[in-house]
Parts: structure tokens; sequence; C-alpha cells
């Protein structure tokens, strides 16, 4: 899945030509930051595979290089599954029409249209492979990342339409409130759904055996982590 992920980037480069920003235009969709988080949290998790000391039994516990470097992978797997969410359910649900009737006309249309249909389905299957091998449960305190990633790209979004005068997707039309209305319905339903995967998440996994390891509420309080 990780080499999968990796071909998104390919068919980006070889078919969705950079306009004016060149190389910048990759950093505008949100899809790509959320394919940028995706290939670190894949990465992460498949160093942390291999790493018995500070990724093994009791690691936790001795060691507070564990401790840091497990609260940095738990941080990139919860914000992987929360950006996949929003991206794979907008476009699949609400947005493919629309992205394909700007993007799939011309020479290099399919192209075009295989990189919509990857970017927006490889990296969500990735993400969910992923929550279903790791023993890692998502941690419910984490919706606030929602919130701060809405914040983050909102406000970058709407610089880039004061800087340009480019809408960058039709729901974020900054010339009135429906821009700030949509983001903040999608940030609540976004941190609804997390809230309930949580739920989901900490009955399935074998890792809720409390005698195991430290939870992460133990480990703020005694690290501060």
């Amino acid at each position: 899945m990780f080499m999968m992920t990796g071909v998104c980037y390919v068919t980006y480069f070889m078919f969705m030509q950079p306009n004016n920003q060149g190389a910048f235009d990759f950093f505008i969709p949100f899809t790509n930051w959320t394919l940028l988080i995706t290939t670190v949290s894949l990465w992460t998790t498949i160093k942390a595979s291999g790493d018995q000391i500070n990724f093994g039994k009791d690691s936790l516990q001795t060691s507070d290089t564990a401790c840091y470097m497990q609260a940095r992978h738990h941080m990139l797997y919860s914000v992987s599954i929360i950006c996949n969410l929003i991206v794979t359910f907008i476009y699949w649900y609400l947005f493919r029409d629309e992205q394909k009737g700007i993007h799939c006309d011309g020479p290099d249309g399919w192209g075009r249209c295989l990189h919509l249909e990857l970017v927006h389905s490889v990296p969500g299957a990735a993400v969910l492979i992923n929550a279903l091998c790791t023993n890692c449960i998502l941690k419910k305190e984490n919706w606030k990342f929602i919130t701060y990633m809405t914040i983050l790209y909102g406000l970058f979004t709407w610089a880039y339409f004061l800087t340009t005068g480019t809408q960058q997707y039709s729901f974020l039309d900054y010339n009135n409130g429906d821009a700030f209305k949509n983001l903040f319905m999608i940030n609540f339903g976004a941190c609804l759904v997390y809230i309930i995967a949580c739920v989901f998440d900490e009955k399935i996994k074998p890792i809720n055996d409390a005698s195991s390891i430290y939870s992460y509420n133990q480990l703020d309080k005694r690290n501060q982590v």
C-alpha cells in the first residue's frame, strides 16, 4: 500500500499540469496534503514494525524516547485517518462529478481522471488497512486535530483566494459566508465520525488490555506526552 500510494505522486506529475505557480500548485489541494500525511504515516508505521526497542512490549515504561516516538506515530496515524475520511467522503459523495468535469477533458483527460480516482481511493484504502493491522487505538482527545487542520487549510485557501482571486473548490466561496459555514459543517461532521470510529476502535483492538502497556492518558499525566 505504501508503494501504491507512491503511484499517486507519479500520476500527478505526469498528468496534472502545473499552472502559473509551478510546483507550488501541488500544495494547494487538500487532497495532496492528505497524500503527504498518509505517506509519512505509513512510513513511520513500517519503521515501527521493526523497532522492538521503541515499539515493543513495555517500551513506554522504560524509555522516554519510546514515549516521544510512539506519540509522534500516534499523531500521524490519527491525522492520516481523519484527513482521508474527509477527502474520500467529499470526493466520492459530493465532488466527483464536478472534478471530472473540470479535469477530464482534453487529450490527457484520461490520465487526469486516473489520477483523481487513485488519489481519492488508494491513500484511504492504505490507512484503512493500516488501521486494521496496527495495534494502536485512536485517542478520542485527538478530535482537536480535525479543527486545527480545518482552520489551517481554511486560512491557506482564504489567503490563496485573496492573493490570486482563484476559488479552489466550489463550496469554498469566500465572496460570501458560505466558505466559513461549509468549513464549520465539515469540521463538525468529521469530529462526530472520528469519535464514533474511536468507540469501535477501542472495542476491536487487543491492545485494549490495560495490563499490557500504559494508556496514553496515563502517559499524559506522567510524561506530558
